[in-house]
């Protein structure tokens, strides 16, 4: 507390202090001193100032002297009063040359004491000439003495509010955020630099006014005077204490996102309203830019909890395009991240969730979902945990990317590489059998022309002949499958082909199936060899109606497609048959795969198909279900 008016006498004269003075004038008149003086200690520095005198020219106010080559050195140390009636002969004074250099004969020192108990300096009565000092003079110097230190802490209190208001001043003028004050009439106290910068307003210029009607956007106004009257009336609000994002209004009438939080005060019996404003023009400018870039990735985005029971935090909108799914719906029902993972996989995805979760490490997997419209899509799925800041998992951050696609491609190469490797040994097998049947063949003939006309023989030796005509047939079949088959490609007209074929097909497929055909006459022509592709839409449609035993629909279609910004002419040969599954379809290709009973079917018929098309620059797509019937459609480049 000394402090604070030691260092309002830091200058070398500062002048008398009138409060001080009249408290010492006070105490020499009360003890019928001629002089008297208050002085302050500053024990530390071993320092004291003379605050106050009277009738001591020679003692200027504010003058400082080493505390402890001065009298008053007791009087702190001691905390006690000191009464020296005659300085000359005192044993504590005779030596203190400080009082015989001002001629003080008597001395009677008091100190000033604080509530705290700590003693700052003396109030001190002296005369020239010896005196004694009786009990009633001390007391009374005592209780002035309690006049003095009153007067100190009220200085060192009013001093320490300064400072602190200071203080909360310059924060205020410092603060990054905005900070206004305004009363319980809605009119701004307070308008800090901040808010200046961030409202265009100059500080003088609000002051006084309606804070509604500078930065408060005008189809809000009416609420927030409702607001306040509400709270002055009935102390009801929603936004005391509170951080909240609303709309606020600059000079120039330009609105924009801020974040307020509201403090009430009560000053002087008057309620106050600070105000700390955010400007999150920035923050929101980041977050769209964000946002976009996540909303624009081709791959979804998703935060997922930690907690057993799952939950999604978070998920991005191109999950709708994905599974069908808008992430408002994936949100709200935690069980589709289970129940659409396909059935197969459910387990495994399970498993490399629960470790992720429980051990806290990245994950990364392939495996299908379910889509809404029942499609099977493949995703690429990649995880990696957040940690807060004591190390524990607060959520796991991931993406979903569609990989349907490359593995459409792979499942395509690999059944492409079998059908090679197939195609090779069946050719190699074809060509060898081939040789054996042209000298089983030969010598066929030779044996029936060693007959005579009527030799029974003669009909074991033409089995013989059928037979390997039969095989003959089989093995053509197998080079057509390895490329080994001579083609004789022409341009032609696809549609043409199939008119061809029209009236045997109708025979063929017998009368339980109805043959219908869609023809695009605009369809460009192709390089193919004819014979060959009346074979492939042949061997396809019988395929067809063996999968319709009890009646249906053959539907045979031409039309134009791209595939890799190719043109293609598309052969659709549709069933409503009973349909394939996903192992039916990967080997439906394969010689001597069949599915129809024993001795009904050669299996060779879409291996044929396979190995025409295949030889022709093409190839066959299919679409098929179980219980959906079949699209078979062959892709043929336009000439």
């Amino acid at each position: 507390m000394v402090a604070t008016v030691l260092s309002e006498r830091s200058k070398p004269h500062p002048g008398s202090d009138a409060t001080f003075d009249r408290l010492a004038q006070l105490t020499a008149k009360a003890i019928g001193a001629s002089a008297a003086f208050v002085s302050l200690a500053d024990c530390a520095e071993d320092e004291i100032v003379f605050a106050g005198t009277t009738g001591l020219p020679e003692i200027v106010p504010g003058q400082r002297k080493t505390l402890s080559q001065t009298i008053c050195r007791h009087v702190v140390a001691s905390g006690a009063p000191l009464a020296i009636g005659d300085t000359v002969s005192d044993p504590l004074a005779r030596d203190e040359a400080g009082l015989h250099e001002l001629g003080i004969g008597a001395y009677l020192g008091v100190p000033l004491r604080t509530a705290s108990g700590e003693v700052i300096g003396a109030l001190c009565a002296v005369e020239r000439t010896a005196r004694p000092w009786s009990d009633a003079e001390v007391e009374i110097a005592e209780g002035l003495a309690a006049a003095v230190t009153t007067e100190l802490e009220l200085r060192a209190a009013a001093a320490d509010a300064c400072r602190q208001a200071d203080e909360r001043r310059a924060i205020v003028e410092a603060a990054l955020d905005c900070v206004v004050t305004m009363d319980e009439h809605g009119l701004v106290r307070e308008f800090n630099p901040a808010a200046e910068r961030t409202f265009g307003y100059a500080r003088e210029d609000t002051i006084g006014r309606r804070l509604a009607d500078l930065i408060v956007p005008p189809q809000f106004r009416d609420a927030h005077e409702a607001g306040l009257r509400r709270y002055l009336a009935t102390g009801e609000t929603s936004v005391l204490g509170r951080r909240i994002e609303l709309s606020a209004m600059r000079a120039d009438g330009s609105v924009f996102p801020v974040e307020l939080s509201i403090a009430r005060l009560e000053i002087g019996g008057e309620a106050m309203f600070v105000g700390f404003i955010r400007d999150l023009s920035e923050l929101h400018a980041a977050e769209d830019r964000y946002r976009n870039l996540i909303e624009k990735m081709p791959l979804v985005t998703y935060m997922n909890s930690v907690a057993d029971e799952f939950e999604a935090l978070y998920m991005s909108p191109q999950l709708e395009g994905l599974l069908g799914y808008s992430a408002e719906e994936w949100q709200a029902s935690p069980e589709l991240g289970r129940t659409c993972v396909h059935p197969d996989d459910r387990e495994r995805v399970g498993e490399i969730a629960r470790v992720a979760r429980t051990e806290g490490t990245p994950t990364r997997a392939e495996f299908r979902f379910i889509a809404r419209d029942g499609r099977v899509v493949w995703v690429l799925d990649h995880t990696i945990p957040v940690f807060d800041a004591a190390g524990a998992i607060v959520c796991h951050q991931g993406f979903l990317l569609d990989i349907t696609e490359r593995k459409q491609l792979e499942e395509q190469l690999r059944q492409s590489q079998k059908m090679d490797a197939v195609g090779q040994l069946a050719g190699g097998i074809a060509h060898d059998f081939n040789n054996m049947l042209t000298a089983i063949g030969g010598y066929a003939d030779l044996l029936a022309a060693s007959f005579e006309a009527g030799d029974l023989r003669a009909d074991d030796v033409e089995q013989i002949r059928k037979a390997v005509g039969h095989a003959a047939a089989l093995t053509r079949q197998l080079l057509t499958f390895s490329h080994k088959q001579m083609l004789l490609p022409q341009r032609l007209d696809v549609n043409q082909v199939v008119r061809d074929l029209e009236a045997m097909l109708a025979r063929t497929l017998g009368g339980h199936v109805r043959l219908v055909t869609e023809l695009d006459r605009g369809v460009a022509e192709v390089e193919a060899d004819p014979d060959q592709l009346a074979q492939v839409v042949l061997n396809i449609a019988l395929n067809g109606r063996d999968a319709m035993p009890d009646g249906g629909s053959l539907t045979i279609a031409t039309h134009a497609v791209e595939r890799e910004s190719r043109p293609f002419v598309a052969v659709e040969v549709s069933d409503t048959g009973s349909g394939m599954d996903e192992e039916t379809r990967a080997r439906v290709f394969e010689p001597f795969f069949t599915t129809k009973d024993k001795g009904k079917g050669t299996g060779l018929g879409l291996a044929t198909a396979y190995g025409v098309v295949d030889q022709s620059g093409g190839r066959i797509e299919i679409e098929s279900e179980p219980g959906s019937g079949s699209t078979f459609r062959v892709l043929l480049p336009a000439a």
